[in-house]
């Protein structure tokens, strides 16, 4: 009758375990009976034979006590010995899946990085991370790339972030000269040497705006003024010359720092002009 039992415990928790010998197969069915309380907490998997907990199995309806014969570790290298002995077959399913739920799986894909993003960040930010520095080619290409496409929108938000945090950068810009001394004015002088005209053209608005002129124009607005003018004085005619920007109505008589009131004339007629409103730009029109 005892013997009946364990056979009966043998074929429903066991499974059809491998084994040819009944003595055998019973002193398992007892050492596992004695060890784990009637076998209430798991079963034996019919592929490994090794005893382990019901969480280790997948679930059945049809299955006597609701569980799959083989456990998760075994039925997972059954799986992947097949897939491997059907590579073809497994690629052609994976590509009628990924056309046929191509939304669907988007959808998951952005609920995924939403949720892994909110619940472990820590994982997101160490994949990129590691992706970014497998890959700095293709970062670098894509930062070239975007930055000119969006150059104003990184000019704005950088202007925001500078006045928004304005105390903060000056803190962090102050921390940068003490740790490079010397590297402005290096920078400075290779600047000047390269941009002579254009600094003389800065240095000249600076006066402007201390004098209290009204508005103001840009170098390449000057350069403009005096291809139209065929880099000639439009008083003397002399194209051997330097030319200067002569306000037709001076700024002691009101005179603004427009591009509309400025006029090329070299430095002589410029002097002799003085202080009078005289307006030589019909030569070459408005």
């Amino acid at each position: 009758m005892r013997y009946n039992m364990i056979d009966k415990m043998q074929h429903r928790r066991c499974g059809n375990i491998p084994v040819h010998d009944p003595d055998t197969a019973r002193c398992r069915v007892k050492e596992y009976y004695q060890q784990l309380a009637f076998f209430d907490t798991g079963k034996a998997c019919s592929n490994c034979g090794l005893f382990k907990s019901f969480d280790e199995f997948r679930k059945r309806s049809t299955a006597v006590d609701g569980f799959r014969g083989s456990c998760k570790e075994c039925q997972r290298l059954v799986e992947q010995a097949w897939r491997d002995n059907n590579r073809e077959l497994v690629n052609v399913n994976a590509r009628r899946s990924r056309k046929n739920n191509l939304d669907k799986r988007r959808r998951a894909g952005r609920e995924y990085q939403r949720d892994l993003r909110t619940k472990n960040p820590e994982i997101l930010n160490e994949r990129t991370r590691r992706w970014k520095s497998e890959n700095k080619e293709s970062v670098k290409e894509y930062n070239r790339r975007y930055h000119l496409e969006n150059a104003e929108l990184i000019r704005g938000r950088a202007r925001d972030y500078y006045y928004d945090n304005w105390e903060a950068c000056q803190a962090k810009a102050q921390q940068w000269r003490e740790n490079h001394p010397g590297y402005f004015n290096e920078k400075a002088k290779k600047w000047l040497q390269d941009n002579r005209e254009r600094a003389y053209h800065n240095n000249r608005q600076r006066r402007y705006r201390e004098k209290g002129a009204e508005g103001t124009f840009t170098h390449e607005q000057w350069l403009e003024l005096c291809e139209l003018a065929d880099y000639k004085c439009l008083r003397c005619g002399r194209g051997d010359v330097g030319l200067t920007r002569d306000h037709i109505t001076p700024l002691s008589l009101g005179g603004t720092n427009q591009i509309t009131n400025i006029q090329p004339l070299c430095a002589s007629c410029n002097s002799w002009k003085g202080v009078r409103v005289i307006d030589y730009r019909g030569c070459f029109g408005p």
